[in-house]
């Protein structure tokens, strides 16, 4: 969950396409001098923006674009001098937004913006309470505005957002929906969502990256995800649209492809573009995967070096001393997972697992089998495959001598190939085996296997066995990436209620 508003906060970094004249202004140098505030912040040249926005001689929206430039600065970074630089133009900023007359039917659709970026970020700080103080303000200016307006594709966009992560939240912050009074609904989210990139007049590609994320990370749909960001990247460079790309293509284990725009980091070094030190984490991971072990190190160095937060800190150190390990250098690999063990904690669902791997292996060093392991997970999450296969058969051959927990994860990594390659019956084999296996530190990847599972039975059609599978890894409790496979689980659960519901509507007919 944590993972998500992380996410979620990237995408509401600026990618803000210009939008269309808001009906009431007809000043032709605001239009243009906020179409270039506009344009700025799309290509993440947020200190022209904020130049720019100086010429809007318009209080009000001035003082929302500064905001959103505070924002933007912050969740790129995680640094605290630019949470400190929204918090002192919090107050004002607001009381500007709020002069704006009862007339501007976006007044309240931009004060609940506000609310609700800043209940991402206490969210981020972990302010649990002061989060959903600020979403609940956010929902309630966005319920005034349907009150006084009638629906409209400006409100969209937050009401999607609400229904898309109350819809499929984990168990774990199951409080929050109870605290709100609302529980959303994925699906109807992503009709929002996409209402609201087609139509709304105000940050209408904000809407339009929500929806990529939650096709990506919420609904598996990773390809129409990246074909929609692929064809919104045809309108120039963009350090932002690069970085969601790369991601998405990691995601789908193509690697290369990845590398290939990561490769690009010195261009957005250049020419005023705000940089973004997560660019060097993903760079980093890339090369990790390939098995370029010198420059994965030269990558999660300088992250490590020019990053200010504490979100994926301590997985990025703990691939850092990995790549050093698996590079034949544990004693210096030794010493980072040293410092993790005793570094603070921040709870992503990356960062747990880090940190507990770290403990381990400060303890004792991984032995041959676990390193091979460790080889054919990084070559699968780069997709390459073939490679894959030939250690966990080299694994395989030495079976006898592994232990629970070699096995559980051997015949998970081999699921996870196979699946990849369409070869779903051994797959389904792989990932049963995998749950005979292992104890409690393994859990996480028989949750895994059983949600694998449940998304091959519905890709076959299988719809009761998908059910059961989904409903099977939500009853594990209490392991790593939990929040990420309780998300997964419960999306697909409501597109499986919504599929039965059309199909049922169809055979009425």
């Amino acid at each position: 969950m944590k993972k998500m508003f992380c996410l979620i906060g990237f995408a509401l970094w600026g990618m803000m396409a210009p939008a269309r004249p808001i009906a009431y202004l007809d000043d032709g140098e605001f239009h243009a001098i906020r179409g270039q505030v506009e344009q700025s912040l799309s290509t993440f040249h947020l200190d022209e923006a904020a130049t720019r926005v100086r010429g809007l001689n318009q209080k009000a929206y001035e003082a929302f674009y500064l905001l959103n430039i505070d924002v933007y600065k912050y969740l790129s970074t995680q640094h605290s001098r630019y949470r400190d630089q929204l918090m002192a133009r919090w107050d004002e900023g607001l009381d500007q937004i709020e002069l704006l007359p009862e007339t501007d039917s976006l007044k309240e659709v931009m004060v609940a913006d506000l609310y609700c970026k800043r209940s991402i970020i206490a969210f981020l700080d972990e302010s649990y309470f002061q989060a959903v103080r600020y979403a609940r303000s956010g929902r309630k200016m966005i319920l005034k505005s349907a009150n006084k307006w009638g629906d409209f594709p400006d409100q969209m966009k937050l009401r999607g957002l609400f229904n898309v992560l109350l819809g499929a939240i984990p168990s774990k912050y199951q409080w929050i929906t109870q605290t709100l009074g609302y529980e959303g609904d994925v699906q109807l989210g992503m009709e929002q969502l996409t209402e609201a990139s087609t139509r709304s007049k105000l940050l209408r590609m904000e809407a339009s990256l929500v929806s990529c994320f939650v096709e990506k990370n919420m609904l598996n749909r990773t390809q129409q995800a990246l074909e929609r960001l692929v064809k919104a990247r045809q309108q120039g460079p963009n350090i932002l649209l690069d970085f969601i790309l790369a991601s998405g293509y990691m995601s789908i284990k193509q690697n290369q492809q990845a590398l290939d725009i990561l490769n690009r980091r010195e261009q957005y070094q250049q020419g005023g573009v705000f940089f973004i030190p997560y660019w060097d984490y993903l760079l980093g991971k890339a090369y990790y995967y390939q098995g370029h072990h010198r420059n994965a190190q030269i990558y999660f160095s300088r992250f490590l070096k020019g990053y200010k937060g504490k979100l994926f800190r301590s997985d990025a150190y703990f691939r850092l001393a990995m790549s050093l390990t698996l590079d034949g250098s544990y004693a210096q690999g030794k010493g980072i997972f040293t410092l993790i063990s005793s570094d603070e904690f921040e709870g992503l669902d990356e960062d747990a697992y880090a940190r507990a791997m770290a403990e381990k292996f400060a303890q004792n060093p991984p032995n041959a089998f676990q390193l091979n392991l460790f080889q054919a997970r990084n070559l699968f999450d780069g997709g390459y495959l073939s490679q894959a296969v030939e250690i966990l058969d080299e694994v395989r051959a030495k079976k006898a001598k592994l232990s629970q927990d070699e096995i559980c994860e051997m015949h998970y990594r081999y699921g996870r190939v196979y699946h990849s390659q369409g070869k779903l019956t051994m797959a389904r084999e792989n990932y049963q085996a995998s749950q005979a296996f292992g104890t409690e530190e393994v859990t996480w990847m028989k949750a895994s296997a059983a949600y694998y599972q449940g998304e091959i039975a519905r890709q076959l059609g299988q719809w009761s066995i998908a059910e059961k599978e989904y409903k099977r890894a939500l009853a594990y409790d209490d392991y790593f990436y939990q929040a990420g496979i309780e998300n997964r689980c419960k999306a697909a659960l409501g597109e499986l209620k919504h599929q039965r519901k059309n199909q049922a509507s169809s055979s009425k007919r």
